[in-house]
């Protein structure tokens, strides 16, 4: 199976300074052993991104492949594009990928604040969650990204959260 490319995350341009860098770095290894040794469900939502969906998927199979085991689940609903038949082809490669589709005949979210988008989102990251808790609740750990960044996250950001104590729940904006 060929592998599919990516373009990184910035990570070098993140990295801190002086004394906090050696924390850092202590962090980002004890983060990796911990994901090592435990498992967790990736998730995220889906609609029209069938133009960055393989370099996201790329991503997401690099980021399970940091733990001992992984689950995916992919809510998608709606799209126009080649987004459900990539999909499709990745399920099927992939046992530990699983997606959900919906057809609601929702208009497209547009990047505004807007009480029916946040109402629409609020029910499409609810089918989710719901879904991942009644068939994959058993994984210590979740991990929601957003299916649509062209830069993708930090694999070392995330490394870096599992190596610190005291978190029920670490958010990121892209």
């Amino acid at each position: 199976r060929a592998k599919i490319s990516y373009r990184h995350f910035p990570e070098a341009e993140y990295l801190p300074t002086g004394q906090r860098l050696w924390k850092h770095i202590e962090f980002n290894k004890r983060g990796r052993d911990k994901m090592s040794t435990t498992s967790a469900v990736i998730c995220g939502l889906a609609r029209d991104v069938a133009h960055i969906l393989p370099a996201t998927i790329a991503r997401i199979e690099k980021l399970g492949e940091m733990f001992d085991s992984y689950q995916v689940v992919i809510y998608e609903n709606d799209s126009v594009d080649a987004t459900r038949d990539i999909l499709d082809k990745w399920q099927m490669v992939r046992d530990n990928v699983e997606c959900l589709y919906e057809n609601r005949d929702d208009p497209v979210n547009m990047q505004v604040r807007d009480l029916d988008r946040a109402s629409r989102m609020s029910y499409y990251r609810n089918a989710m969650r719901k879904h991942v808790i009644t068939n994959h609740g058993f994984h210590p750990y979740c991990i929601v990204v957003d299916t649509d960044l062209p830069g993708g996250w930090s694999f070392e950001g995330v490394a870096n959260t599992f190596g610190q104590s005291n978190w029920d729940m670490v958010g990121s904006n892209g």
